[in-house]
């Protein structure tokens, strides 16, 4: 097996469900809690700032119903 960063692979997860398997770049996908019409809790975005590399390139894509607030909230976090 190659190992991932041979071929710069990188793992789409939705951290709520399942840890990412590579490291460096991160790409979370969010489809909401249970299903798309999830509206994410403030504490839930504030698990997700969390779970961002401290250094490095992170992509987060909410593909929810509430998904224009709720990522407007969540980089709202980034700014305080």
């Amino acid at each position: 097996m190659v190992p991932a960063w041979v071929v710069r692979l990188v793992h789409c997860v939705d951290p709520f469900v399942a840890k990412a398997t590579t490291s460096g770049l991160r790409y979370y996908r969010l489809h909401g809690v249970g299903g798309y019409r999830h509206r994410y809790s403030d504490e839930e975005l504030a698990a997700l700032k969390g779970w961002m590399p401290s250094r490095g390139e992170a992509w987060c894509m909410f593909n929810n119903v509430g998904m224009w607030d709720d990522a407007r909230r969540f980089a709202a976090l980034f700014k305080t």
